[in-house]
């Protein structure tokens, strides 16, 4: 099922919301593109229906405005700490979720592109990562820590790459091209930066800054089967994902494995080979924070630890199994040095 504004504004009612009175704008060398107020508005109940529907509390207005301020209402932010206040002595976590949705700003469109494999671009793991936001949601308010999540599709612009990146503005999904990037200009992509993928970073630097969190932890999904179908389906349920910090990813794959939910270090890709670049970018290194949880002699000094969770993601649209998993996360996190 496509995840839209629209199936969660049905969930629940919302509350009254100061919404930032001038939206912004992207602009390339043909058109104007503006995200409207109702639109500023649908992407920040979209937020608070997610938690409300997963029978969750987020709280600390403070930092969740950051969304609509510095993230322009391309970012998704709710802080689920008890104690608000936090002075950053009391360790908190800081979740993301880079790939949280398949929304578009106003003036693109999916287009019911149907993909070679019989597919819906737009419901396919191209557009987002299934399932992610709301195990990110969930484990945020397991440990009483803060989401940032992008409120837009990784095809319109993917915050999870450096700029260099060629698949920064994604043009083709596997062997098909994506429509609405189809010979895009470099003016295009610079208004895409500038609308969405900057405020995104700049959004996470700043709650960040506010909170000093004790680690960061990025939160994704990945299909059952190989991109190479002739390999079969992927035999495991987590992938537990680090670059420096071998430590803290053994500890929660054990625990993973022990709550029965088979998982693996650096699969199906690797932290070590760059695909970590937002959970990095937020891990410092940072003057003053806690270190030395990774591996001796490998990690920088003055970074916090950052870890990158793959969940499978037709098992992480289960909330049974997700409970059990997020359960198993939160324990690994709180009996390490960390907290």
């Amino acid at each position: 099922m496509m995840l839209n504004v629209q199936t969660w504004l049905k969930v629940a009612k919302h509350p009254n919301l100061t919404l930032n009175r001038n939206p912004p704008v992207a602009k390339n060398s043909h058109k104007m593109h503006r995200l409207s107020q109702n639109q500023l508005k649908a992407m920040h109940r979209f937020g608070s229906d997610l938690t409300m529907a997963l029978g969750l509390r987020a709280r600390g207005v403070h930092l969740e405005a950051l969304g609509m301020s510095v993230g322009k209402g391309a970012v998704i932010v709710r802080d689920f700490r008890s104690n608000i206040n936090n002075d950053k002595q009391t360790p908190v976590l800081l979740v993301t979720a880079e790939h949280a949705t398949n929304e578009l700003p106003t003036g693109y469109s999916f287009k019911e592109q149907e993909l070679s494999t019989g597919e819906f671009l737009a419901e396919s793991h191209w557009a987002y990562d299934p399932g992610s936001l709301h195990a990110a949601s969930e484990i945020a308010a397991a440990a009483q820590g803060v989401l940032v999540a992008a409120a837009y599709s990784r095809l319109y612009i993917d915050p999870n790459r450096p700029l260099p990146s060629d698949t920064l503005v994604r043009q083709h999904c596997g062997s098909d091209i994506v429509a609405m990037n189809a010979c895009i200009e470099p003016t295009e992509v610079a208004a895409r930066v500038d609308a969405v993928w900057s405020p995104f970073h700049l959004c996470l630097g700043a709650v960040k800054a506010a909170l000093g969190p004790t680690a960061v932890l990025s939160i994704h999904s990945f299909n059952p089967t190989y991109p190479d179908m002739t390999l079969g389906s992927r035999d495991f349920e987590v992938g537990v994902l680090n670059t420096f910090d071998s430590n803290l990813a053994i500890n929660i794959c054990s625990a993973l494995n022990l709550a029965g939910c088979p998982s693996k270090i650096n699969k199906p890709y690797s932290g070590k080979e760059g695909i970590m670049f937002s959970a990095e970018g937020a891990a410092g290194p940072r003057i003053g924070s806690k270190s030395g949880y990774g591996s001796p002699g490998i990690a920088p000094s003055g970074r916090i630890p950052a870890i990158m969770l793959e969940f499978r993601n037709d098992v992480c649209k289960d909330p049974a199994w997700r409970k059990r998993a997020v359960t198993a996360v939160w324990a690994a996190f709180e009996s390490s040095p960390l907290y």
